[in-house]
């Protein structure tokens, strides 16, 4: 299902008092920067219409801008699909585009916001990104469902943010219709009043730089995957770390309870309920 939310209303709500300013504007992919939270980041917007080379090359062109600043990058993921009249043109275009966010990984944070259709070389992108995060009624799928249900392979759920969420790949779904942009902004995730956005702010500022003490008197002390994920970011910054390499680090030492390992997407999803 697509997002009815418009470009301005959502980056609206993203960035801090509404103000941001535009990378590139035109086309089935913009993007813009600005302050969330007080930590400078940069989003990239699909406005649900088939993508072309070019608006792949502004997904690059952001990544490389976040590796030589050190902002985050924020995608808003709505989109049908590559155009096929470009044929192997855009899929060389995604793949370089997986390229570069695999490059940059650990460098700069890197968040997904599916709120419509994510299918194909950008569910890949989506699932590469540190944290991967779906409205209820959004859908990410590389093989599109439909196409196996024709051929007589039956998955429920299929493509769905709960398969997702299931699968490790969603870290946190909303559990509103994203073509309701008012009550995707009021959605609740574990009782506390955090919309994705403001979701997506408390990963960036953590990630970018909060302190000890404030990680410390903010991460909930009764799950021992919240307890990973203060003891990553303590190790981040007292130690130089990148938060992935801390949290591979935190999860590798300290199993859980029956002797597994946690999954570092978990962590990261702890990281970001986390309040700075």
């Amino acid at each position: 299902m697509a997002s009815k939310s418009t470009k301005g209303e959502i980056l609206a709500k993203f960035f801090d008092d509404g103000e941001y300013t535009a990378l590139f504007a035109d086309g089935a992919v913009s993007a813009a920067s600005g302050y969330a939270a007080g930590q400078q980041a940069y989003a990239v917007f699909q406005n649900g219409e088939a993508v072309s080379v070019k608006d792949v090359e502004k997904n690059i062109k952001v990544l490389e801008l976040a590796a030589q600043t050190g902002c985050p990058v924020v995608t808003f993921y709505d989109s049908v699909g590559a155009k096929l009249a470009e044929g192997l043109d855009v899929l060389n275009a995604s793949a370089k585009l997986n390229a570069t966010i695999a490059k940059v990984s650990g460098v700069v944070p890197q968040v997904a916001v599916v709120l419509g259709v994510c299918g194909g070389t950008s569910a890949l992108s989506a699932a590469n990104a540190d944290v991967c995060i779906m409205a209820e009624g959004a859908e990410l799928f590389f093989t599109a469902p439909f196409t196996a249900a024709a051929k007589g392979d039956k998955v429920a759920d299929a493509g769905s943010a709960a398969a997702a969420a299931k699968a490790g790949v969603a870290a946190i779904v909303a559990k509103e219709n994203p073509a309701d942009l008012d009550a995707l902004m009021e959605c609740k995730y574990d009782g506390t009043d955090l919309t994705v956005t403001q979701q997506q702010q408390e990963m960036v500022l953590v990630i970018g730089g909060a302190s000890n003490e404030e990680a410390e008197a903010a991460a909930p002390s009764t799950l021992s995957v919240d307890d990973m994920a203060v003891l990553s970011i303590d190790r981040a910054l007292e130690d130089g770390l990148r938060i992935k390499d801390a949290i591979a680090q935190v999860v590798q030492e300290h199993p859980l309870a029956d002797g597994s390992l946690a999954n570092r997407k978990q962590v990261y999803a702890a990281v970001l309920k986390i309040k700075g």
